[in-house]
């Protein structure tokens, strides 16, 4: 919540404590100890408040896996952002004036929808930094700088800088590169997709020469012979950058100086999923791929490259849809056409198998073809490992098992996942009818998926969309599986699990095991997000035979303060094959060693206020008021105010537990106005903090002109006009009437739309009405505010009693209030016999949690214990099963039972009162309706019939 709320009190006087201090707590309302006693913990909270909200909206949009769905979703529109990698080593003389017209061209198109631009450029052996920009102009001013220069050998330093500006960039940013040339550290691929992936960046290619392509032969010849080769370097090949491009949802594309610009139009275009990625070698002159086109597509493009410029121009493509060629017909826009790429597009109208048809193909000769679509279909998947249960972080390893969910909201159906290797579709987990659907969720699984061994595995799924349209696509997310795991823990000294005191050491203990076929020696890096957290890393190789393990530890000293937090992250990469590699990540966080949870205690134990009939009227006079206040934590430091004129007298060193009695303590209080809201205002508004106002539905619109007035005052007259929580209605209690909160639509709208042409901004509490699932009502408790406290003697005639028989009393959970006064006492007070007072009492709960509750009413069920005759309004536990004759929202109808709780497949939808009222239905939800229920009901008093209705509607008895 970004808008902190003016509270108590609510600018409509219905709160009683709106001018008493607190007692405790953490309050956002006050920045004195005397409202707010634990004040001072208000910043450190809302700060933790902010983080952990910045935290839940990346995990909504991961799971999303659609910006523009996430920006509707929280009402915002998603900025976008891009970064551009450009190669400055001589190499890339000839293509660096091209190289930046590309990059320029993609900042300007990116210009109007991105709000945040990066730029790295590759020499070697320097590179980066990763600079960044907010508008477009710098970032085309500082790429028109530069120049291409030194390098040496061919290997450049692609994959470091890659690695350095997947770690500094925003989720979600497309990265453009520009390169003529391969890399140095192949071994870093696999922490670069891990990344990448997580984040959701994608990592396009553009290769202006493939080393050898566009140079002469003698030049080819004395680059390729200057490649250090050598034990702790490792070189990556072109089939690297294109693992990388395709593991990222991005595009490997070769060219040629004179075509980069054209080239970069094609990486540009977002929001593609791949429908078919093959890496293809002739064999025959003539070759077709066959692909659904459903009704969620609008676009398809089909991209051919080669390494070879001999080829590809020869080719003759066709694309049949329907028995229609749509290249031959000119329905096709051709987008590139060069010596390496053909990329063809076509608007979809025609939702049926088609058919991608290359002729006068020859034999040996080698290229990729990708497919892919502008689709609202993108399904997303979770890896859940089948021994620990829990969610992959790293690489899956060999051997090992793990349970694959997939989510699509599109989708009717998955009928078929089919894993197999990226780069020679080969089949490792054919097409099969194990996937099972979860529940009535759009989501599938497969359990106990025993990955091979395989550098880059694809995975593609096949089914239904809501349509019942056939459609196929590749997850974009793909796996590297490793041959090494690696598991890991955080000790830290005196404090829970992810937690560090200030200016003391974590120790993370790792588990490195080598499940390969050979001896190995595997590097360990360790990394932090933040500057804060100091690593000091024992050993950065180690030695692992096959089939075994070994143990290491990385010392981390948190140098922050308390609320800082990092992602430390260990990667172990095998020094003899780099491909070899996997990831552990986890989250420390700074907290306070010695926190105090005991809020001082402040009392008034006598005042003068009680002769004042209301502020407004007493706005110049005087009181006395003697105060006690105490802490049993840190002491009490400071007594202030915030509004008024007191008289305080010196206070000095106070000790923890301590109690201190003022003499007399005088103020003056301030003039009410706008209904206590101005009092609240002052007591309650944090400088240099937005403070907004709330209140409930204006008889008179015109009114609200006012409270806004009002809010502004406090805001320097400038800032928006928010009302942080307006009221269109309020709650029900027991035995009153439902209209006795109505409010009528025309006042709601009337008041909204005062609201919108003032231009202020409000959050309707509540927009969607309460529930009363569990044992909650909403807002308060079960019992009303009007009073249902219901006290008095009961006398049960024991006349069959024996000395030392067992009494037992069933006490309904009557609920509390949490509003309006804490004094809420019900229950059980007191039990005698023949006038003597019973004691020691064992109390025990009855245990109603989900399981419990499909366990009781599944036993009831399944051993026939559900009697059939007629009830003779006896309290106990009813069970029955029904058939839903549709899936669909319902509600029960408890008009013909006492008073209880209900539970329907054993989910708590809450308590029922037909005879007080108003409410004699349960609203029941589609999601908990199945097509066999299970009805349980805890009834307290007694049922006049053996059966229930499910009905249509809501019922209300006043």
């Amino acid at each position: 919540m970004l808008f902190r709320s003016v509270n108590p009190s609510y600018l409509g006087g219905a709160d009683s404590s709106a001018n008493s201090p607190a007692k405790g707590g953490i309050s956002k309302d006050a920045d004195t100890l005397f409202y707010a006693p634990h004040y001072y913990l208000h910043d450190p909270a809302a700060k933790l408040a902010v983080d952990a909200t910045i935290q839940y909206f990346n995990d909504l949009r991961t799971s999303i896996e659609d910006d523009k769905r996430f920006g509707q979703l929280i009402g915002i529109k998603v900025p976008k952002s891009i970064s551009i990698m450009i190669d400055t080593t001589g190499s890339m003389e000839d293509s660096i004036a091209a190289a930046k017209t590309a990059a320029i061209n993609l900042v300007m198109q990116a210009a109007n929808d991105s709000n945040l631009y990066y730029l790295t450029p590759i020499n070697d052996p320097d590179y980066g930094p990763v600079y960044t920009f907010t508008n477009a102009t710098d970032m085309v001013n500082l790429i028109n700088t530069l120049t291409a220069d030194g390098g040496g050998d061919t290997p450049e330093q692609q994959f470091p800088a890659l690695l350095e500006t997947v770690q500094n960039i925003r989720d979600g940013t497309n990265i453009y590169l520009f390169t003529d040339a391969t890399s140095h550290h192949q071994e870093l691929g696999p922490q670069i997709h891990n990344i990448a992936t997580k984040k959701k960046i994608s990592i396009n290619f553009m290769m202006s020469g493939e080393n050898t392509v566009f140079m002469d032969k003698s030049k080819a010849q004395l680059r390729q012979g200057a490649w250090p080769f050598s034990n702790d370097d490792s070189i990556t090949t072109i089939e690297d950058y294109k693992l990388l491009a395709l593991g990222t949802g991005g595009l490997y594309l070769l060219t040629n100086y004179a075509n980069i610009n054209a080239t970069a139009k094609v990486v540009s275009q977002a929001n593609w999923q791949s429908i078919l990625f093959e890496n293809f070698v002739a064999s025959s002159s003539n070759f077709t791929w066959a692909f659904p086109v459903d009704d969620s597509i609008n676009k398809v493009q089909i991209v051919l490259v080669s390494s070879d410029s001999s080829y590809i121009g020869n080719f003759n493509v066709s694309v049949i849809a329907s028995g229609t060629d749509l290249v031959a017909q000119n329905n096709a826009t051709l987008i590139l056409s060069l010596s390496t790429i053909l990329v063809y597009e076509f608007n979809v109208s025609d939702f049926s198998t088609w058919s991608l048809v290359i002729n006068n193909l020859y034999s040996g000769v080698a290229f990729t073809v990708t497919i892919r679509a502008q689709s609202t279909l993108d399904p997303h998947m979770t890896i859940i490992d089948s021994n620990t249960g829990n969610e992959l972080s790293g690489q899956p390893v060999s051997s090992s098992s793990y349970n694959f969910y997939f989510g699509c909201d599109l989708c009717s159906a998955i009928n078929n996942v089919t894993l197999k290797t990226c780069q020679t579709n080969q089949l490792i987990l054919p097409a099969n009818g194990t996937i099972l659907k979860l529940g009535s969720t759009n989501e599938w699984f497969i359990f106990n998926v025993t990955m091979p061994v395989s550098s880059q595995i694809c995975i593609e799924l096949t089914g239904t969309t809501l349509n019942s349209r056939p459609f196929r696509r590749l997850v974009q997310q793909k796996l590297f599986v490793s041959s090494v795991s690696i598991q890991i823990n955080v000790f830290s000294n005196g404090s829970t699990e992810g937690t560090v005191f200030p200016d003391q050491n974590a120790t993370l203990n790792y588990n490195v095991a080598n499940l390969g076929t050979k001896d190995d020696i595997f590097g360990i890096t360790v990394t932090s997000s933040n500057p804060s957290f100091i690593l000091l890393v024992v050993n950065t190789s180690i030695s692992v035979p096959k089939g075994a393990s070994i143990n290491g530890s990385v010392t981390i000293l948190a140098n922050g303060t308390i609320g800082d937090f990092s992602t430390i992250e260990i990667s172990v990469a095998s020094h003899n094959d780099p491909s070899i590699t996997n990831i552990a990540d986890f989250s420390l966080i700074i907290v306070d060693p010695n926190p105090d949870i005991w809020p001082p205690v402040c009392n008034i134990t006598a005042d003068t206020l009680n002769k004042c009939p209301s502020l407004d009227k007493c706005n110049t006079q005087g009181f006395v008021t003697n105060i006690t206040f105490s802490d049993r934590g840190s002491g009490v430091s400071t007594v202030s105010y915030t509004a008024g004129n007191w008289t305080i007298p010196d206070l000095y060193e106070f000790t923890a537990n301590s109690t201190y009695n003022t003499s007399e303590i005088n103020f003056y209080a301030f003039a009410d106005s706008a209904n206590g809201g101005y009092n609240c205002l002052v007591c309650g508004h944090i400088n240099e903090t937005l403070t907004t106002v709330d209140f409930g539905l204006a008889n008179n619109p015109q009114d609200i002109v006012g409270f806004f007035q009002l809010q502004n005052s406090f805001n320097n007259n400038s800032g928006p006009n928010v009302n942080s929580e307006i009221y269109p209605g309020w709650f029900n209690n027991w035995a009153t009437s439902y209209w006795s909160v109505y409010q009528s639509r025309s006042k709601v709208i009337s008041n909204l739309a005062e609201i919108y042409k003032l231009n202020g901004s409000f959050s309707v509490y509540m927009f969607h009405g309460g529930t009363n699932f569990g044992f909650q009502n909403e807002w308060d408790g079960m019992i009303g505010r009007n009073g249902f406290h219901y006290s008095g003697q009961t006398s049960i005639n024991l006349n069959n009693a024996n000395a030392g028989d067992v009494l037992r009393i069933v006490v309904e959970n009557g609920g509390r209030q949490a509003y309006w006064t804490i004094n809420d006492y019900k229950g059980l007070f007191n039990v005698t016999l023949d006038g003597t007072t019973l004691q020691n009492w064992i109390q025990c709960g009855v245990n109603v949690s989900e399981v419990s509750i499909n366990s009781v009413g599944g036993k009831f069920v399944e051993e026939n214990a559900v009697d059939n005759s007629v009830v003779d309004n006896q309290p106990g536990v009813f069970v029955g099963r029904f058939n839903a004759s549709a899936l669909q929202d319902t509600f029960f109808d408890s008009s013909t039972l006492g008073k209880g709780q209900l539970f329907v497949n054993g989910f708590n939808l809450g308590r029922y009162w037909p005879s007080k009222g108003p409410q004699v239905t349960l609203y029941v939800p589609r999601p908990i309706i199945q097509p066999m229920n299970t009805v349980l009901i805890i009834e307290l008093t007694g049922a006049s019939q053996n059966y229930v209705n499910f009905v249509d509607h809501a019922i209300w008895s006043h």
